[in-house]
């Protein structure tokens, strides 16, 4: 497999007494969005975000794509509309996960939910994926800003050749530090793309911005890494620049 010597620490969730603490928390849906253990999930200001990250991946609505984290459905309910070979959804929650199903039944392409947290069904997984959205949440308010952040190591090596990786970025304009070194030590290319018209309710405590600018990693067939990296750019995140050398192949 490629970029065998990328190493992470994943954390067990059964060795993690919050993780068995929220599968048992309670869920509260309602028109304004979704709540576990009262901390928010997903609220109704996310929809056109969701909608958006889900049509990324779906493309042209011939591939297979995983998706992690249900929600509320709405990034799933996009790539329905599009499309795709097979759809497999990895949702945490038993709540969540039974809704999940219940969705899945009533979908004409084939679509497989994995119950369980990503950190115990990503490694079991066998083949990659054209697409990729992550969007799971915090577990607690030690994860706030950065639960995102041990997947990226994972996802260059679940994409298939020409597929394209997104998630949830919790950033805006100026990406955090944090967040630009990983994206700039596991991906060879990163476009930016800010997508606007959002509109988080005044009681919305993890988001403030009309704007959320995401990460869409490609992974191309054939790519030639230009080792200079790309201060500077109109987002504030470096990126690697990546070029190619030669006409692509067929």
């Amino acid at each position: 497999m490629e970029h065998s010597d990328r190493q992470i620490d994943i954390v067990v969730p059964e060795s993690v007494p919050r993780f068995c603490q929220w599968l048992r928390s309670p869920v509260v849906q309602g028109p304004e969005g979704l709540w576990i253990n009262d901390y928010p999930v997903i609220e109704v200001w996310e929809k056109p975000l969701m909608e958006r990250l889900g049509m990324i991946v779906a493309g042209s609505g011939d591939r297979t794509v995983l998706e992690i984290g249900f929600g509320l459905g709405w990034s799933a309910d996009a790539i329905a509309r599009r499309g795709c070979r097979h759809h497999v959804i990895i949702e945490a929650h038993p709540i969540i996960a039974f809704q999940a199903r219940e969705w899945a039944g009533r979908q004409k392409h084939p679509t497989t939910i994995l119950e369980g947290f990503w950190q115990e069904i990503v490694p079991t997984l066998s083949g990659r994926f054209d697409g990729i959205l992550f969007d799971t949440c915090p577990l607690d308010e030690s994860e706030r800003d950065r639960w995102h952040y041990p997947f990226l190591p994972l996802a260059w090596d679940l994409l298939e050749s020409g597929g394209i990786f997104t998630y949830y970025s919790n950033e805006s304009d100026a990406f955090r530090a944090e967040h630009c070194d990983l994206l700039n030590r596991y991906f060879p290319a990163i476009d930016l793309l800010r997508v606007d018209g959002l509109h988080p309710s005044h009681g919305c405590c993890y988001w403030r911005e009309d704007h959320m600018v995401v990460p869409v990693i490609r992974k191309p067939d054939w790519w030639w890494r230009d080792m200079r990296i790309g201060y500077g750019d109109s987002m504030g995140c470096a990126t690697w620049i990546a070029r190619s050398r030669s006409k692509r192949p067929g």
